[in-house]
């Protein structure tokens, strides 16, 4: 009876949160995406989203660049290393993962969707010695369809932009060296290290 009071109390409360959502009075975020700044007062309220300055500069450009013929993920990831500018963790270097997220968070658009992702059980294994997923999974991105509009803030890039890099992304992606190639390893996820408890990496 206490887990099922539980779990009605959950499921209202997340029925409540979505009301929200949908009527434009709360944000869904737990932290402003790169570029953004919220009112500290109220963080969760979509009046008080603000563009920072130096960081929307950064994320024009990098719009901007990577529809260019020839680049790349890693190239900017490099530029912007070389350059010295900020990451949204405030460290020095960047990584091709931050860059991929900002170029397909649709929020520069100057629209807040909720859905773009779902929870998922964990399916694989980091290393023969810890369990499936450490514990926890992973959130799978879902279709565009799928994604429910809940409020407008200040745009950075044009829907046409955005649009442009997704296909660009899917194509590159698409046609990549790794995900052309598998190779079927026979101790995959089976041999570890006894000190660290890390994985063993194959390579060819």
């Amino acid at each position: 009876m206490s887990e099922y009071e539980r779990n009605l109390i959950a499921e209202r409360m997340r029925r409540g949160r979505r009301q929200k959502y949908l009527a434009g009075g709360l944000l869904p975020w737990t932290r402003a995406p790169y570029g953004y700044r919220v009112d500290p007062a109220h963080p969760r309220d979509p009046a008080g989203v603000r563009l920072e300055a130096t960081e929307v500069a950064v994320v024009a450009e990098l719009f901007s660049n990577y529809l260019q013929e020839g680049k790349s993920l890693k190239a900017e990831t490099q530029r912007l290393t070389s350059l010295g500018v900020a990451s949204p963790a405030g460290r020095t270097r960047w990584n091709q993962a931050t860059v991929r997220g900002i170029l397909t968070n649709p929020v520069y658009t100057g629209t807040v969707y909720i859905g773009r992702s779902r929870p998922t059980e964990a399916r694989g294994r980091h290393s023969a010695l810890v369990p499936i997923g450490r514990g926890r999974g992973g959130h799978a991105q879902t279709s565009q369809e799928e994604w429910t509009a809940v409020t407008q803030v200040p745009a950075v890039i044009t829907q046409e932009q955005f649009d442009l890099v997704q296909q660009k992304l899917a194509h590159n992606q698409q046609f990549a060296r790794r995900n052309n190639t598998a190779y079927p390893y026979l101790l995959r996820a089976m041999v570890s290290c006894g000190m660290c408890r890390l994985g063993c990496i194959g390579r060819a």
